[in-house]
């Protein structure tokens, strides 16, 4: 089920809620303040993290990364 955040415009916390389909168009209230002017976030999905994966990232080990090294600004894992 996907989980969706939402900010509220009273408060400007950021909540998160799984939405189905059948609670999709039902009113969410901000768990902080129960302010009900919540508005969607698009964010960056999580990456599944799997076996010998863990602790980097599919650019470090990557040819065309530069010096061999991550290619995201600052490096994205404890391996950069």
């Amino acid at each position: 089920m996907p989980i969706f955040e939402y900010r509220c415009q009273d408060c400007s916390h950021l909540a998160e809620f799984i939405v189905t389909a059948s609670t999709e168009n039902h009113t969410k209230s901000c768990p902080k303040c129960q302010g009900t002017r919540l508005v969607k976030v698009f964010s960056v999905p999580a990456k599944a993290v799997v076996g010998e994966s863990f602790g980097s990232c599919d650019s470090c080990d990557s040819p065309s990364a530069p010096s061999g090294g991550c290619s995201f600004p600052g490096g994205c894992c404890p391996n950069c």
